[in-house]
């Protein structure tokens, strides 16, 4: 089988040579470079939703998600810029308006990417202080709850769209 088209892009200063049909992220994650992400998952198509996975793209005038830019050759992407660190705090800021870091609804014991990402790309404390109504546990259906992680919730929701889709 013949190999198909490759493409170069630098990532933070570092050339590589990809296929030419790969996302951005999946560019980033195959070569070591980390991206956040909550809604991508590489089974699934593009949803875009989540917004951390922003990064800046020479000649772009604001960060875009790696999640849903095809790569061009010669494509400059940074994952590290000020701008993109901005960006991601802004978007945590947004999530965790209604969260807290010490969900006791959570049943990931310390291992929520929510609250990784909220240290990492965030504040690592609340936006805004003080009590927030936080809604009640509600029950997912029992497909998710098999899954038990909200992340996976959302893989498991789109899956399932996605499979109703094809066989329609």
């Amino acid at each position: 089988m013949a190999e198909g088209k490759r493409v170069k892009l630098k990532i933070n200063d570092a050339e590589y040579e990809v296929p030419a049909d790969w996302s951005l992220i999946k560019a980033c994650h195959e070569n070591g470079v980390g991206v956040p992400h909550y809604c991508y998952h590489p089974d699934l198509s593009v949803a875009g939703n989540c917004r951390m996975c922003l990064v800046k793209v020479k000649g772009m005038p604001k960060p875009v998600i790696a999640c849903g830019t095809p790569i061009t050759d010669g494509m400059e992407v940074d994952t590290i810029s000020e701008d993109v660190e901005a960006a991601r705090r802004s978007v945590m800021e947004f999530l965790l308006i209604n969260h807290p870091l010490d969900c006791p609804e959570c049943d990931q014991a310390g291992e929520c990417r929510l609250q990784n990402y909220s240290y990492e790309y965030g504040r690592g404390s609340r936006p805004f202080p003080g009590s927030q109504g936080y809604p009640q546990k509600s029950d997912p259906g029992p497909a998710c709850e098999v899954l038990g992680l909200a992340v996976h919730r959302l893989h498991a929701m789109r899956a399932l769209h996605r499979r109703s889709q094809r066989h329609g």
